[in-house]
């Protein structure tokens, strides 16, 4: 049996962690979330770390696809090597009630990151 590696989500790491070599974990989180919230948003824009901020309605910038947010969640929670039931409660809870803004998701990430 072989493993499957997503090239995409090892490409964005390797992107953040080269940013963020001498930063602090805030920044890493915010920068992560903006890569994955880009990565499975529906626009493509040239900066997107300035064009996102923590004020970003998620609900508008997907279009209202629950599912595009809960793939950025999922792969957060990879990233930061999130696991437990966080996962399965995120998929039963509807996502853009829960994560209204950009900030919300960093705020969740960044207080799971402290938890573990």
């Amino acid at each position: 049996m072989t493993n499957i590696y997503n090239f995409d989500f090892y490409k964005v790491r390797k992107e953040v962690k080269g940013v963020t070599k001498k930063r602090t974990t805030v920044y890493e989180i915010y920068l992560s979330t903006v890569k994955f919230v880009h990565k499975h948003g529906k626009g493509s824009y040239h900066n997107n770390a300035e064009y996102l901020t923590t004020q970003t309605n998620m609900r508008k910038f997907f279009n209202g696809d629950e599912s595009a947010l809960s793939r950025v969640l999922e792969d957060l929670m990879n990233y930061w090597e999130i696991g437990g039931d966080n996962g399965e409660k995120l998929m039963r809870t509807a996502v853009f009630e829960e994560f209204p803004t950009l900030g919300h998701v960093c705020t969740f990430i960044e207080s799971r990151v402290k938890d573990s």
